[in-house]
């Protein structure tokens, strides 16, 4: 019913689904995941998921290119500003929109994946990439979901 209320109210607007992805994702990174129990982290992630996914449905281009867009901008930096906790939650979201076939494969590792590995291949100093050691994590974990695998 959000999503169907959202796109009443904002279709007009050419970003609208940029700027509920945006929201969503600032969301995630602002809740308390850490505090949460793993099973509660993977139903908050399914939920953010299934909205999108409703999103997605009522953009007639789909949220793909708005996500890829974000992704190449601002969003960015409110990837690196994730927690670890956090990051588990945003894996979960990002693999069931490319199951669901809301977000491209190639979206996620090109918006994602390959940018933090291309960020993390600049640290020079070990002491710097204590602080990118859960990025990479992520960015790991993330193409290892999203990678077909025979078994």
């Amino acid at each position: 019913m959000l999503a169907s209320s959202l796109w009443y109210k904002y279709r007009a607007s050419p970003t609208w689904t940029w700027v509920v992805w945006d929201n969503v994702i600032a969301s995630l990174r602002q809740s308390q995941s850490s505090a949460i129990h793993p099973q509660a982290q993977i139903t908050l992630a399914l939920r953010y998921a299934t909205f999108l996914s409703h999103i997605d449905q009522h953009c007639a281009t789909g949220i793909d290119h708005q996500a890829f867009n974000w992704f190449l901008g601002a969003g960015f930096n409110e990837l690196l500003a994730l927690d670890a906790e956090a990051w588990k939650v945003v894996n979960i979201l990002f693999l069931h929109l490319a199951v669901s076939g809301a977000v491209k494969i190639t979206t996620l590792l090109q918006g994602v994946v390959y940018p933090i590995w291309r960020s993390c291949s600049t640290v020079a100093r070990v002491e710097e990439f204590a602080s990118y050691s859960v990025l990479l994590e992520a960015s790991n974990s993330l193409c290892d979901l999203l990678m077909i695998r025979e078994t």
